[in-house]
C-alpha cells in the first residue's frame, strides 16, 4: 500500500556533487549490471503492491510503485513531480510508513533474495540510482541511502544529502561519486526525514542500477498485484 501520507506532497532538488541532472540514456551502464525500471508491474489508479521476490530483490512495505502521469493521481500529486519517473510509466515511492505495522519506522528496504539459487551466498553492488524528496520539503529535509554487507565484518556504509525547500527534479546518484564501499550488499534501506526529530518524508526512486553476484542464472517476477479501489 502506498503510504498513509501517501504523495502527500513533492519536491525539486538541490543539485550537489553527487551526479548530474537526470539523462539516463546518456549515461554508461555497468558491465553486467542491471536497470530495474519497474515499468513492468501494472498499476490500478496509478498506484500498486511490490510482490516478493521481483528481479531477485524482496522490498520492504515502505515502498509502492506509482505511475505519476496517471490521471487517476491528479490533485494526489502536483504537476512537479510527474517527474518522479524518469523512464515512465513507474517509479517507486517510498517512505517509513508500513502498513502491516504502524509502530515499525523502519527505512523503506529492498534485500536480496535469499532463497535463489545462489543461496544465502547472493549479493549485489549498488551503482545508481535517480531520487527526488516529493513535494516541496522544508529546508534542511535530508535523503539517507544505507547498505549493509553480506560479510558481517564490513561496517554498514550511509550516505546523506540535504535538500534546500522547493520543488525539485531527479538526481542521478553513483556509488562511484558518493563514495564509500557498495559492493557484495545484501540490504540498503532508504529513508528521508526533516526537522529536529526526523520526522518521515516521501520520496520517489526510479532506474535503480545493481550488479548481482551468485544469483540463479533464470528468473520469473510473480504476478504483481496492484492496489484496489479505495487504497489510495
Amino acid at each position: 500500500m502506498i503510504a498513509t501520507s501517501a504523495l502527500l506532497l513533492l519536491s525539486s532538488y538541490l543539485t550537489v556533487s553527487i551526479g548530474v541532472a537526470v539523462d539516463r540514456q546518456s549515461s554508461q551502464i555497468e558491465s553486467d549490471a542491471k536497470v530495474i525500471s519497474f515499468d513492468d508491474i501494472s498499476t490500478t489508479k496509478g498506484v500498486a503492491n511490490i510482490d516478493s521476490p521481483y528481479q531477485h530483490l524482496v522490498f520492504s512495505p515502505g515502498f509502492s510503485i506509482i505511475a505519476p502521469n496517471d490521471k487517476a493521481l491528479d490533485g494526489y500529486i502536483t504537476p512537479f513531480d510527474r517527474n518522479c519517473a524518469v523512464s515512465p510509466p513507474n517509479a517507486l515511492i517510498g517512505s517509513r510508513y508500513n502498513p502491516n505495522n504502524k509502530t515499525d519506522e523502519s527505512p523503506a528496504s529492498f534485500a536480496i533474495q535469499n532463497n535463489d539459487a545462489g543461496g544465502s551466498s547472493a549479493s549485489f553492488d549498488f551503482i545508481s540510482l535517480v531520487i527526488k524528496p516529493l513535494a516541496s520539503p522544508p529546508p534542511g529535509t535530508a535523503i539517507y541511502i544505507r547498505g549493509i554487507p553480506a560479510d558481517t565484518s564490513r561496517p554498514t556504509t550511509v550516505w546523506a544529502v540535504s535538500f534546500l525547500s522547493g520543488y525539485h527534479e531527479p538526481v542521478l546518484v553513483t556509488a562511484e561519486a558518493i563514495g564509500g564501499e557498495w559492493t557484495e550488499l545484501v540490504n540498503v534501506g532508504i529513508w528521508a526525514g526533516f526537522g529536529p526529530d526526523e520526522l518521515d518524508w516521501e520520496f520517489c526512486v526510479d532506474n535503480l542500477e545493481l550488479k548481482f553476484h551468485n544469483v540463479g542464472t533464470t528468473h520469473s517476477n510473480a504476478p504483481q498485484q496492484t492496489l484496489q479501489d479505495g487504497e489510495l
